[in-house]
């Protein structure tokens, strides 16, 4: 019974095991009250769900409770198992992450265990996930492209949206700094043995410089089917996200560009248009001597971008405009087989990719691109009497036009009945260039078909403590990480134009350790700290040089207070010094920041909850979006801000 209501509470495809995953059970075919999950199943570590002390990589669960305070999931992250976080205009703005060193493009998203795939660039943006819509995010660190495949070098970051199986009908509201205004409304409605629920949220913000401000809407759905004898699971969701934002880029120096900037920075003028629709289709059975899971996807993403720039030779005003449409779409298959002290699983996963981009400008060009794969991946794991649990997973890839692409991943965990557990881990993982990287044309770039992909080696040891009468858990991991073949854009003379080649190398190592104290039932601290030291190449043939962005120390320390309807949390984040070569050849460094944040919320009875909270307390402003010459100033971030929070349950 318990399985399926897993299934159920979190998606068809995410299972889990071990007792009391959910709040309630179902009792015939009908819930008086919502069903939620607690935070006690990681889904990223073997495609079907596992605990996190069975996970062989370090893995992070971070909850986002919906009285927070602040939407941004950027916010919420930042410092979070030692996460680097670059939000580059203040609320709804580009929001990109970094795992021990790793580029963004080089950690893989998935959206409630489906995988995210921008075909373009790479990478992804988490503006577009607000933590309103998310009950939790998990993660797992190192590389995880046998379970996964292309993207996953430096780790997955799973999002988890909200989902209540029952009756419920909530309010919220939002207003702070920079005219934040933000509105919800979330829903469920139980049916026997279906089940629906929703959310409609909207939200602005003029943050902290012109052409800075964001506005963006969120209308999601789901509707969940189980059968009465809770051997079949079927859940179909729909989203849709747009936002209008503009993109300052970094400062200018006045005296010298007034109006648009230099060659390097953006203009005030610039504006993004984003627009994405996505639907999911998840079928899960228990049978055949273990769980079969079925997963059809359909995403559709469009770019709308607008700039002007002065024209190098004329000093003229030119007005350009992108347009760019993505799509993606999906299948996968897979079977898991737990006998005994072993458990096997496997699928059939199948990606297409297209994007159609045009640019309107001084000379129009357009270029179209598709991608289509097949992966194969198999795991198996054993449970030795003694204490120590075997990993070993592969994947092969294929791609059209492109050599067979493997990847592989060797893990052991000892611990036995101790309180304290043993974890190595070694794994080769890969990345695909881009669409945009293989085939674009622009007036400023040529794609490069002849690109290998990216690869990654990496090596993680991790030692935990916990306890459960012990008011204490730790996990420290040593990792190093090496990424060679990276894809950087350099000049071509001849063309006059921008060509990416596989010239650049990157390497991480250092210490990852994660302290929870529960200092009485009602407090507890947590601390959380990666110290690394990363480098990379600029070009072929010369060495390494300090990675660029990237925080020898980021730290994160917070104080959770609970009792009976209060709550208050206070979190210091500290980046240490971040150091860039510019395209001058002069070295920049930016300075290390503390940032302190503060959020009070009592619930006055079952039907409102009012939180206050602060961001950046310290009002360090710390610049995410960096000049690349002498003559590009840094944009510093909003700086303080204050924002309420409004919860009313009417159901």
């Amino acid at each position: 019974m318990r399985r399926i209501v897993v299934l159920i509470c979190v998606s068809a495809m995410i299972g889990a095991t071990g007792p009391d995953l959910c709040a309630g059970e179902l009792s015939g075919s009908s819930i008086k009250s919502p069903i939620e999950l607690n935070d006690t199943v990681l889904v990223t570590a073997n495609r079907f769900g596992a605990p996190k002390n069975s996970v062989v990589w370090p893995s992070r669960i971070v909850s986002l409770p919906k009285t927070a305070g602040s939407s941004q999931l950027s916010e919420a992250l930042d410092g979070s198992s030692g996460l680097d976080i670059r939000s580059y205009n203040g609320y709804g703005s580009i929001a990109t992450l970094s795992s021990w060193g790793a580029f963004n493009r080089h950690m893989l998203l998935l959206y409630n265990g489906r995988v995210v795939r921008d075909y373009s660039l790479g990478g992804f943006n988490l503006a577009e996930y607000s933590a309103d819509e998310l009950q939790r995010v998990e993660i797992v660190k190192g590389p995880q492209s046998a379970y996964y495949g292309s993207d996953a070098v430096g780790g997955v970051v799973n999002l988890i949206p909200n989902f209540t199986f029952g009756n419920k009908l909530s309010l919220s509201s939002r207003v702070g700094s920079n005219n934040l205004r933000e509105y919800d409304l979330s829903f469920a409605r139980n049916m026997g043995q279906l089940g629906l629920s929703g959310q409609a949220g909207f939200g602005s913000s003029d943050n902290a410089r012109d052409n800075a401000g964001s506005e963006r809407v969120l209308f999601r759905s789901r509707l969940d089917y189980f059968s009465t004898d809770n051997s079949h699971a079927l859940s179909l969701a729909v989203r849709y996200f747009s936002d209008s934002l503009g993109v300052p880029g970094p400062q200018p120096d006045p005296l010298l560009v007034p109006s648009h900037g230099n060659l390097e920075s953006t203009s005030l003028y610039d504006h993004q248009l984003n627009e994405n629709y996505s639907a999911d289709l998840q079928y899960s059975r228990q049978g055949f001597g273990g769980e079969t899971r079925i997963d059809l996807f359909w995403e559709k993403r469009g770019v709308d971008y607008n700039s002007v720039w002065s024209d190098y030779f004329s000093g003229a005003d030119v007005y350009g405009r992108s347009l760019t449409d993505k799509l993606s779409s999906g299948a996968t298959v897979r079977h898991q087989i737990t006998k005994e002290s072993y458990h096997a699983a496997g699928g059939v996963d199948w990606l297409y990719g297209r994007i159609n981009s045009t640019n309107l400008d001084q000379s129009f060009e357009f270029w179209s691109a598709s991608q289509d794969q097949v992966d194969l991946w198999g795991s198996l794991g054993w449970d030795a009497s003694y204490g120590a649990k075997f990993d070993l997973s592969s994947r092969v890839q294929m791609v059209s036009g492109r050599s067979v692409q493997p990847s592989y991943n060797i893990g052991v965990l000892l611990s036995g009945d101790a309180p304290v557990a043993l974890r190595l881990a070694y794994g080769y993982a890969f990345r695909l260039p881009s669409l945009a990287d293989q085939f674009s044309q622009s007036a400023f770039v040529n794609g490069n078909p002849d690109l290998n992909s990216e690869t990654s080696k990496s090596f993680a040891a991790t030692v935990s403590y916990e306890r459960e009468t012990s008011p204490i858990s730790t996990e420290v991991s040593l990792f190093l990480q090496e990424t060679d073949s990276l894809i950087q854009y350099s000049f071509d003379a001849a063309a006059f134009k921008y060509r990416p080649l596989n010239v650049e190398r990157f390497k991480s190592r250092g210490v990852d350790l994660s302290v929870l104290l529960k200092i009485n039932k009602f407090l507890r601290t947590r601390f959380e700290t990666v110290y690394q030291k990363a480098e990379q190449s600029v070009s072929a043939g010369y060495g390494l040089i300090p990675a660029y962005y990237v925080p020898t120390l980021k730290g994160k320390l917070q104080f959770n207070y609970e009792r009976k309807q209060l709550m208050v949390t206070t979190s210091l984040r500290y980046t240490s010094d971040r150091y860039l070569t510019m395209y001058d050849g002069k070295d920049k460094v930016l300075a290390k920041v503390y940032e302190l944040d503060a959020s009070v919320s009592y619930q006055f009875n079952d039907r409102l909850t009012l939180s206050l909270t602060g961001s950046d307390l310290t009002d360090r402003s710390r610049p995410d979006q960096f000049g690349f010459t002498s003559e590009d100033l840094d944009y510093p971030s909003v700086g303080r801000r204050i924002n309420g929070t409004v919860v009313l349950n009417l159901l």
